[in-house]
């Protein structure tokens, strides 16, 4: 193990150290913008980290692209990526492609800041690879702040998304873990026809995704219109393609969209302890939908509603203790009062988002429980990286 320290101030410089790399080096970026850079056929046999070397003045990429780069953290960096026309906007700001190892950590990443997510890009898309992390990390303005495609091994945790158009699209991933995120403030543009969600998982080709897991992650939507949580897919499951193994538990949404939390062509479903609410009752009642799923259960929750989609039945579903919340649709179930102390305004207190003690939510052990560090891990790199990196070496969902 090498353990040397050195600095660069351009993105040329920074090619040039990393070529020399060793495992255990860290190379530490001068406050600038390295404008578009990209790193390609940089294998190391262990970490290799780039960390700004200054937290309070970090450095700055137009663009960030790794292609076959195995073993390496980048630690606390800015991507800001200003459009100026169309071009470019299906891409991603900081790309990741058939690379292995590879951690994003304490970064920001940026669109244009220009107050309209609709004309930028996507954040970070991770393409045919194998254990990427993205770990505290927030995400402003833009398109999907996230996509994994045709990946396998992925970690999304305590990452705030804000101001984009989607949150986070997952197709052809498996094993993938979900967890402490916050995403609000959306911005979708219903006429260019966006679905906005939090987490999307749909088909691509001709697989599905398995082994994916959300948990105590916060999903509130916002003053730019209804948007979605967790909405799981299958668009060819005609042909056959389904999704399996998925985990969605302990996650708190509020809005005003039909597909709060919605499961559909998908095998072995465990959806618990999850906490569906309308928030200011504008728009359609949220819920807990599910349609063609095949083997499930349905435990602990509370929420508006919960539904089994009238054409796409479902078999070997099993539902328990769950609790109805009044809506102001069907005027049915529980007063949210009496679950739930007022939130109030302003910035939101996550340890305040559990159901009331003593109510009849909390006697029944149902809803979302509140957890430390949603969309910001407390713990420092190392901190987050020995919490998280190694449930890599396991299976995310543990669905029996």
């Amino acid at each position: 193990m090498s353990n040397r320290t050195s600095t660069v101030n351009t993105g040329t410089a920074l090619i040039a150290a990393l070529r020399i790399a060793r495992p255990g080096d860290t190379i530490l970026l001068a406050s600038g913008n390295y404008g578009n850079v990209s790193l390609s056929g940089m294998n190391f046999a262990g970490q290799v980290t780039i960390r700004s070397a200054n937290p309070n003045a970090d450095a700055v990429f137009t663009t960030l692209r790794l292609t076959n780069v195995n073993n390496l953290v980048i630690d606390d960096i800015d991507v800001r990526r200003p459009l100026s026309t169309s071009a470019g906007l299906n891409t991603g700001a900081l790309t990741i492609n058939k690379s292995s190892n590879v951690s994003i950590v304490n970064s920001d990443i940026q669109g244009s800041l220009n107050n309209n997510a609709w004309d930028d890009g996507h954040g970070i898309v991770v393409t045919d690879s194998n254990r990427v992390s993205i770990l505290n990390s927030n995400f402003r303005q833009l398109d999907a702040a996230t996509i994994f495609s045709r990946s396998n091994d992925v970690i999304f945790a305590g990452n705030s998304i804000s101001e984009a158009r989607e949150g986070v699209n997952i197709s052809q991933t498996r094993s993938g873990l979900f967890d402490r995120n916050h995403v609000t403030n959306m911005q979708p543009d219903y006429a260019a026809g966006d679905h906005p969600d939090a987490f999307q998982v749909q088909s691509s080709g001709n697989a599905g995704s398995s082994d994916l897991k959300f948990t105590n992650n916060v999903m509130i939507q916002g003053s730019a219109g209804p948007v979605g949580g967790i909405f799981i897919r299958s668009e060819a499951a005609a042909s056959g393609v389904r999704h399996s193994n998925i985990v969605i538990e302990n996650n708190y949404y509020e809005g005003a969209y039909r597909h709060a939390i919605s499961v559909s062509n998908s095998d072995a479903v465990r959806v618990e302890n999850n906490t569906v609410l309308m928030g200011n009752n504008q728009g359609v009642v949220p819920a807990i939908q599910l349609g063609d799923v095949r083997g499930g259960e349905i435990l602990d929750n509370v929420a508006t509603l919960i539904l089994e989609h009238r054409i796409q039945t479902n078999q070997n579903l099993q539902f328990a203790n769950n609790v109805d919340v009044w809506d102001s649709q069907f005027r049915t179930g529980i007063a949210v009062s009496s679950l739930f102390e007022a939130r109030g305004t302003g910035d939101v207190d996550f340890s305040r988002l559990g159901v009331l003690s003593g109510s009849a939510a909390a006697n029944a052990g149902a809803g979302f429980r509140a957890v430390a560090d949603v969309g910001h891990l407390t713990a420092s790199t190392a901190g987050q990286l020995a919490s998280y990196l190694p449930q890599f070496e396991g299976n995310f969902t543990a669905f029996a």
